[in-house]
């Protein structure tokens, strides 16, 4: 590890953060040059490239000195610009083969589409080189949408995902967003999912493996739900679902109430043992049993077929009713 960053930047979660100096203590120290300085443009910098930052110091710009440009992230660069920022310019050496310029292009990218539904189509963030400082300090960026926002502040607690939705927030208040929902290339770390109800049987392979606890169980109701704000966009749901009926769908919903609440995707009602009443399965699980196992040996007889339709208990029990002896299962296998 070179203590670049980039790793912490490209979380979606938040799960990797960077130590030192922590999110939230960098966003604490950006805020007060906010306070001494009627300063609009932010400038990060490492030592290597000091002497250029200091070269623009102005009463409207402010070089800082940082480890590494790529630890900073969309987290870092909505606080700012709602904190009253208008622009924030990341020096850099742009090279393709490097990950941490990668990552930090493709965050501008997400940032950039999230703002564009809020109205604001100049690219307020920018990876720009030594040599291309001078002419891109030349942009007016004082007669954009940014420049009329009241600062807003607001705890952050290092949680990398409400910091992002909270200077959201913030900005959504002042800059009425174009559109309700705006939508993301894919990849983007915000989302939901869409179900294939036809296909899903509500086996909750997806629930079980999603590491955000964005999808949930019906708890005592066959259901899957969705908690939308938590939706990393990972995709083992979609990888998990044997059914192939999940897809993903890049997109961020600006209404935080609706993004945070539970939504039902897919419910059925229960499947009720034939013979205890007992709700085992759903329906949709029933029926694919029976697609799936059609033309099977083993279930030729309707004596068979009806203990898919038994709870796990009464189809033991089933089976010794006919035979004391059970099953054997090679009895009739074809060879």
């Amino acid at each position: 590890c070179q203590g670049c960053g980039s790793c912490a930047t490209v979380c979606p979660s938040g799960a990797m953060s960077y130590a030192y100096p922590k999110p939230a203590d960098a966003i604490s120290r950006s805020r007060e040059l906010l306070n001494e300085k009627a300063i609009n443009t932010l400038l990060l910098h490492t030592e290597d490239d000091e002497p250029v930052a200091l070269s623009y110091k102005s009463d409207w710009l402010e070089p800082m000195l940082v480890e590494e440009v790529s630890a900073f992230g969309l987290d870092y660069w909505l606080s700012m610009l709602a904190s009253g920022f208008h622009r924030i310019v990341l020096l850099c050496k742009p090279d393709k083969s490097d990950p941490n310029y990668q990552a930090l292009i493709a965050q501008t990218h997400v940032l950039s589409e999230l703002l564009q539904g809020l109205g604001i189509e100049q690219n307020v963030v920018s990876c720009v080189t030594p040599d291309e400082l001078e002419q891109h300090m030349a942009a007016d960026f004082n007669a954009g949408p940014l420049a009329a926002l009241k600062p807003a502040s607001f705890v952050t607690h290092n949680d990398k995902r409400q910091t992002i939705r909270m200077a959201m927030d913030a900005l959504s208040v002042q800059l009425k967003p174009v559109r309700p929902i705006q939508p993301l290339t894919t990849g983007a770390p915000f989302g939901k999912i869409t179900i294939d109800t036809k296909a899903c049987t509500l086996c909750m392979s997806c629930v079980s493996i999603c590491p955000a606890k964005a999808l949930l169980d019906g708890q005592d109701t066959p259901a899957l739900r969705m908690i939308e704000a938590n939706c990393l966009q990972c995709g083992l749901c979609e990888t998990a679902c044997p059914e192939s009926a999940i897809s993903l769908k890049s997109q961020y919903t600006f209404d935080s109430i609706s993004a945070r609440s539970i939504q039902t995707l897919h419910e059925e009602e229960p499947f009720h043992c034939i013979k205890c009443h007992k709700a085992f399965a759903t329906m949709g699980i029933i029926e694919s049993m029976f697609a799936k196992l059609e033309g099977h040996w083993m279930f030729k007889d309707e004596t068979a077929k009806r203990r898919l339709k038994m709870c796990e208990d009464c189809r033991v029990k089933d089976i010794f009713e006919h035979s004391r002896d059970g099953i054997d299962v090679h009895k009739n296998e074809p060879e």
